[in-house]
């Protein structure tokens, strides 16, 4: 996907998601779709970014997300029903309280829709804490994706506000 615009970057999902069903087969087998500042999952990014030196990265939600529903439903005392889901999901926590204070009074259902989008930004901005991604970015070697795949209607929708690069001290 190197060198391509917006909407060549689009058509060419369209084209995965329409022959596999589901990019998961394309990209490190999930990688995970919340994606946190500086962790554990930096391996995959920086064998990506750096021994692979990928061009794009793409971080994808989907509708009816799970993590999402879990995020949206945490209780408010911070007590656990699951121990590792509940810790996992807490990285989108930013997303959560920016998706309720501008959407207090939406469904539960609309509200999920709008922090499964949220999650995704948040993860891309997440990306930039990684040195390497941020190196390769500023370098001009890489680009940061967000889309959203909506699977009920089968519609697969690139987040335009996603990949700005933010600024972020060095």
């Amino acid at each position: 996907m190197a060198n391509q615009s917006t909407q060549e970057v689009i058509e060419e999902l369209k084209k995965l998601l329409s022959e596999k069903g589901d990019l998961d087969c394309e990209v490190q087998g999930k990688i995970e779709r919340l994606i946190a500042e500086y962790s554990g999952v930096g391996a995959v990014i920086e064998y990506a970014v750096g021994s692979l030196e990928v061009r794009n990265i793409l971080v994808i939600g989907h509708s009816k997300c799970g993590g999402i529903e879990r995020l949206m439903t945490l209780p408010e005392d911070g007590s656990n029903e699951f121990d590792f889901i509940d810790d996992w999901v807490r990285i989108g926590l930013s997303a959560k309280e920016k998706v309720l204070s501008e959407n207090p009074n939406l469904s539960l259902d609309e509200q999920c829709k709008l922090c499964e989008k949220e999650s995704v930004k948040n993860s891309v901005r997440n990306l930039w804490s990684y040195p390497y991604v941020r190196k390769a970015v500023m370098d001009g070697n890489l680009k940061l994706w967000g889309g959203y795949y909506d699977f009920i209607h089968g519609k697969f929708e690139l987040l335009e506000d996603a990949h700005v690069i933010p600024v972020v001290p060095a």
